[in-house]
């Protein structure tokens, strides 16, 4: 359908989409919430109008979430389509009128397409083409068949329809109002907890980023034939910020992560007739105007699109490339897509990501300069025949400000061997500051700035103490709130990475250097329920790091817990399970236990 018109969009967005202009400052990187009502004269008005970039409302103004404005409570009901022009022809003008969504999807350049691996989420450069438009080279990629990049998968990409926000608005009453205006549905604020909740379950993916760094140099061998290599892209690179339903462990069905909008009027989560988010006003047919003066035609009959918001944008880039297989396990060595395989994918993950937005926060803080100015992302990838884990950083502003290249010698402070460090002119009069950054960044991730709730003498937890928490905390990770980002966040796996990342094996394979004692904990406390087993915990620096296990014969068993990142080195006298797997279904690591016993 889209084929029959021509791109409409302005001058501007066109210049900014494609990186030819910053947008920081200028309003196509700002997206609108209003609540508009119709007037009397059957004119257009709005109440309120509040506006934010729209990297931040993506995150922030899901489905159901609730904002004050002036006293005033409003609930994001829908996709707000500001304005749509009128029309000579009467019955097309009342139709785009009726249905501003329709009409927004409908114009060239809005509906955008990714394509990814469903296996490890490669992305193709498509310009936001579907699959059928691509150029042949990359069509053959992405079909069935065709060999993904990264892992090797020949089954075909999937195929994900986004579009970029037009604006948000609350749903607009018209049933029951006693002037027949339609009126945007509002409560009287509270200020309670309970009020200004709202969440969609959607949360920011990955950063897509489909385009090959240049200049890649190796800083570090960590292990035999396994580098920890830097890139910095020698122009800008385009990356396109996603929301959506987070990934399901055990499937990659489209229609699962979308948000679900009504392809007529922009409503969320809308099943049966239902309002729009705005109000009907312009419309020519004297059949339609007195119908809606009469108040008959109140509802949208639309049905839902499953669809993905997104925002592109142009960034320098520099990252990290970190070598997996080895002592680090690599989920994209099995293109099973099994359970198993996708958890071990997520736990890296969230340890790049983790990992990367501490350096931003830490670099930020010794340049002084704005941290929502930069953000990172991870994406999995090949360089020769090895699989690695990269953990890329870039500026959220269009076009970017330059700063980025500030965090290069802090990046090679931190990870690089002192011979490069040494050698590198970009190291000279940073040596101290690099130093002092990498501290920090430690001290976050290994535990010691943790403050943990814990309870008093009567139960109550109304006191916080130093102890390493489970995931996230407000001593280690303060900026995880209200970002769609938090489940993403997880400091020990961080942790364990960045001790690979510096060559620190020994660290990375003891358990007291580590915060792995409550997988332990839960587990001794399982074993226990069985009669015929003892149990005897093993201390160390004041962390437990194994159990004893013997049976009612005397034959022992010890059981360690490692990182849910590394391959567990094979030991005669100890058995030895990732955490996730202690926690998460200790079961199964009890009938092998009980093999070991029956041996």
């Amino acid at each position: 359908m889209a084929e029959e018109f021509e791109d409409s969009r302005g001058l501007i967005e066109l210049l900014v989409e494609s990186g030819k202009l910053p947008s920081f400052d200028l309003p196509v990187d700002v997206v609108c919430f209003e609540s508009q009502y119709r007037t009397r004269k059957f004119t257009n008005s709005k109440r309120h109008a509040m506006s934010q970039p729209l990297s931040s409302a993506m995150g922030q103004w899901l489905p159901g979430r609730r904002l004050v404005v002036e006293k005033i409570i409003y609930e994001i009901y829908g996709l707000l389509v500001p304005y749509v022009p009128s029309d000579v022809n009467e019955t097309i003008n009342d139709v785009n009128k009726l249905n501003r969504f329709n009409y927004f999807m409908n114009q060239p350049g809005n509906e955008k397409f990714l394509v990814l691996c469903g296996i490890c989420n490669h992305v193709l450069d498509n310009n936001d083409q579907p699959i059928s438009k691509l150029d042949p080279a990359q069509k053959e990629i992405a079909v069935e068949g065709g060999q993904c990049p990264t892992c090797n998968s020949e089954n075909e990409f999937l195929e994900l329809r986004w579009i970029k926000p037009p604006g948000y608005g609350p749903k607009v009453m018209v049933s029951g109002n006693r002037n027949g205006n339609q009126e945007p549905k509002t409560e009287d604020s509270q200020f309670g907890k309970n009020n200004l909740s709202g969440n969609s379950g959607r949360v920011r993916w990955p950063i897509q980023y489909g385009a090959d760094s240049a200049n890649y140099e190796k800083i570090r061998t960590i292990e035999i034939d396994k580098f920890l290599g830097v890139r910095r892209t020698d122009g800008l690179q385009r990356l396109t910020q996603i929301v959506g339903e987070p990934w399901a462990v055990d499937g990659s069905e489209i229609d699962e992560y979308g948000f679900q909008i009504c392809e007529d009027c922009g409503a969320f989560n809308q099943n049966s007739n239902h309002e729009r988010p705005y109000p009907v006003i312009g419309l020519k047919s004297e059949e339609e105007k007195e119908n809606w003066k009469k108040n008959k035609s109140v509802s949208c009959t639309g049905e839902a699109l499953s669809l993905l918001l997104g925002r592109p944008f142009q960034s320098s880039i520099l990252s990290i490339s970190i070598p997996l297989g080895g002592m680090m396990k690599n989920p994209i060595e099995f293109i099973d897509g099994t359970k198993e395989t996708r958890r071990i994918k997520s736990s890296f993950e969230m340890a790049g990501f983790t990992l990367g937005r501490v350096i931003i926060d830490e670099v930020c803080k010794y340049h002084r300069l704005k941290e929502n100015e930069f953000d990172c992302d991870v994406r999995f990838n090949r360089i020769g025949d090895e699989t690695n884990l990269e953990i890329f950083f870039f500026e959220t502003s269009d076009g970017g400000s330059g700063n980025l290249e500030s965090f290069w010698p802090f990046i090679l402070g931190m990870f690089a061997e002192d011979q490069y460090i040494q050698s590198s002119p970009q190291m000279q009069g940073f040596e101290l500051g690099s130093a002092a950054v990498c501290r920090s960044v430690e001290d976050r991730l290994n535990g010691s700035s943790c403050k943990v709730l814990v309870p008093n003498e009567d139960g109550k937890f109304d006191k916080y103490e130093s102890y390493a928490c489970e995931k996230a905390c407000n001593g280690c990770l303060l900026d995880y709130r209200n970002s769609a980002s938090e489940r993403r966040l997880h400091r020990e796996k961080a942790y364990h990475l960045f001790l690979y990342m510096q060559g620190r094996l020994d660290d990375l394979q003891n358990p007291s250097k580590l915060n792995l004692s409550s997988a332990l904990i839960q587990f001794s406390n399982r074993i226990r329920e069985e009669e015929d087993w003892n149990v005897s915990p093993e201390m160390e620096n004041g962390k437990l790091v194994r159990v004893k296990i013997t049976d009612d014969l005397d034959e022992l068993v010890v059981v360690e817990v490692v990182s849910d990142l590394i391959n567990p080195v094979e030991e005669l006298d100890i058995e030895r399970f990732a955490f996730d797997r202690l926690i998460r279904n200790p079961d199964p690591v009890l009938e092998e236990l009980e093999e070991l016993f029956d041996l």
